[in-house]
């Protein structure tokens, strides 16, 4: 921590008269029957306090009865919880946006309850930013369940401005998280729109009133079903086998299943490079997509793009090159999007003890097959969709990176406010 401005502290939870409150641990702690889907007090589970901090997906309650019960481990509003086993760090603030008002934590949390020294939506704060949690992970101990006691969180310092600027600070953090969660809330939109037309339009088309069955279902009366083999230039190639290497801006990158997100985009933070004499063979060149052929990731593709630069597919992965007189590339990586691919990978890559589909089993996967002008409509529609999508993210990620320069500069006492 650099030095702090002099009108500033920095000191310990235990010495600024933080409250370090336990969950009821005693004979009264709720059994599993115990539990219910809906009832008077909300027994929080660790689903329910993330690195983002609330999450009421997954909810238990325990009867008004059951309630009185328990003597210690109830919120407060103002009050923050903190994970202290096996998942430990996460932070959660009971605010007025919290609909619940009877919650409790379990014996895996502790509350922390502030004086009128600190304020309770700054503690959020800091308490999220990552210099308190590299320090929590730091001192959270036991390999299989790391774990933080009252003790240590007694000995957790942080740097406290005066009360209104502690206000400030916490207001400031606070315009800025609305920012990135409105930006979420349009991102959830937009995928849920996107997984709506893939279902409309790779199952109905464009524009079709008659339809036919099929061995992949109901189709459009114009739609064929084809093979994969039938609509690739050459065969499935192999990538190369090959050691990789710090990244070099000098040798093309080194395409390995890791480097692929679960939307088939290329990750470029820590891929490394590969130093191969055999770059015009196992180099991608547009409209080439590539699967995954063994592990867990069995069926994960990617489609070429250049923007990611030059890229040496490794062994694990599969090229293939569509035929972009009857197939459109972008047409398949969407298809490999779909239910029905997803159904036959799970057929496929369970059929041994090793999960893995090769070249020539990805060669029988059946496509639903409109004309190639369809295929592209249907493939410039969802771009759009994928472009508004990547913009978004963009603008998280600022919004992200912002947040993080301002936490930075405001609590330490560099910009003042």
């Amino acid at each position: 921590m650099s030095k702090l401005p002099t009108d500033w502290k920095f000191d310990t939870f235990e010495n600024l008269e933080i409250q370090i409150i336990d969950g009821d641990r005693g004979n009264n702690y709720p059994k599993q029957n115990e539990f219910m889907q809906e009832g008077y007090c909300l027994f929080l589970s660790a689903k329910n306090v993330t690195k983002r901090g609330f999450e009421f997906i997954e909810k238990q309650f325990i009867s008004k009865e059951k309630d009185s019960l328990l003597r210690k481990g109830k919120l407060s509003k103002g009050d923050l919880v903190l994970t202290t086993r096996g998942t430990v760090g996460n932070v959660a603030f009971f605010n007025d946006s919290i609909k619940y008002d009877n919650i409790r934590i379990n014996s895996g949390m502790v509350l922390l309850r502030v004086r009128d020294n600190v304020d309770n939506l700054f503690l959020y704060k800091i308490m999220t930013s990552d210099f308190i949690q590299q320090y929590i992970q730091n001192i959270a101990f036991g390999s299989a369940q790391p774990q933080l006691t009252v003790k240590e969180i007694k000995k957790f310092q942080i740097p406290l401005p005066p009360i209104e600027e502690q206000k400030k600070i916490a207001d400031i953090l606070s315009t800025v998280d609305k920012k990135i969660a409105f930006v979420e809330e349009n991102i959830n939109a937009t995928e849920e729109l996107k997984k709506g037309l893939m279902q409309k339009l790779l199952t109905e088309g464009i524009g079709h009133t008659e339809f036919k069955d099929s061995e992949l279902g109901r189709i459009p009366e114009s739609w064929e079903i084809v093979k994969l083999e039938d609509c690739i230039i050459g065969k499935g190639q192999y990538g190369i086998n090959a050691a990789a290497v710090d990244f070099n801006e000098k040798l093309p990158r080194y395409l390995r299943i890791t480097d692929i997100d679960d939307s088939g985009n290329f990750i470029k933070e820590n891929s490394k490079s590969v130093d191969t004499t055999e770059i015009d063979t196992f180099s991608l060149n547009e409209n080439d997509i590539v699967f995954a052929r063994t592990g867990n990731t069995t069926g994960k593709t990617y489609l070429y793009n250049k923007k990611d630069g030059e890229l040496i597919f490794a062994g694990f992965l599969i090229r293939f090159t569509p035929n972009q007189d009857i197939l459109d590339s972008r047409y398949l990586k969407l298809y490999t999007e779909t239910s029905d691919y997803w159904k036959w990978v799970k057929v496929m890559s369970t059929r041994t003890g090793q999960p893995g589909i090769n070249s020539n089993e990805y060669g029988k996967l059946s496509i639903k097959f409109p004309s190639l002008e369809e295929q592209k409509q249907i493939a410039e529609i969802l771009s759009t969709v994928d472009n508004k999508l990547e913009n978004l993210k963009e603008k998280k990620q600022y919004f992200e990176e912002l947040k993080k320069g301002l936490m930075q500069k405001l609590l330490t006492g560099e910009v003042r406010v």
